[in-house]
């Protein structure tokens, strides 16, 4: 009955540390910055509203995991940018994420990571005032189409979920078999 019992504790403790949720450790804190800077710093401007954002999803992650925004962009003033534009930031802002309410229209400094455009706390990001921005060049319209991000993938949670629910599986007959030798 005791390896029973610490069978299932290994259990849970297992399971606990493939789907347990860590807390942020981290604090973000910026520097002062103007928009000719945060324009200078950015690989891509514009101007749009935020239709759409979304957290990574299960399960839930680090503080830092991407949530994806959407933006149906009005004006571009600097960098490729399309009509209705994907970009990552992290998933809080402890993290640095800049995560603005969905149906604003907002101001947006992003930079190129790893091919996507991402955007932070820091960044210089904003809610847009009602006026436009005075950068020295003038608006552009935005790429036709959809320029979206590929979703976080799961299947890592996946392979951990089968991997224990196979040595669950296989804990459960190891201890079966001994307790049925021993009743012989």
């Amino acid at each position: 009955m005791r390896r029973l019992l610490a069978a299932g504790a290994a259990i849970l403790l297992s399971a606990f540390i493939v789907f347990a949720n860590p807390g942020s450790a981290c604090a973000c804190s910026c520097a002062e910055q103007t928009d000719a800077e945060a324009f200078d710093g950015a690989d891509a401007v514009f101007t749009g509203t935020l239709t759409r954002s979304d957290e990574s999803g299960f399960p839930p992650g680090s503080s830092s995991d991407p949530t994806t925004l959407e933006f149906e962009v009005d004006e571009v003033y600097k960098g490729e940018v399309a009509e209705v534009q994907g970009l990552l930031t992290p998933g809080s802002e402890a993290s640095c994420g800049w995560l603005p309410p969905v149906g604003e229209e907002y101001l947006v400094f992003a930079y190129l990571e790893d091919g996507k455009l991402n955007a932070g706390f820091c960044g210089g990001s904003r809610m847009l005032d009602g006026q436009s921005p005075a950068f020295g060049v003038e608006a552009a319209a935005p790429v036709p189409g959809e320029a979206d991000l590929a979703e976080t993938e799961l299947w890592p949670y996946g392979v951990a979920a089968a991997l224990l629910v196979a040595a669950t599986g296989a804990g459960w007959w190891f201890l079966r078999r001994r307790h049925l030798k021993r009743v012989r």
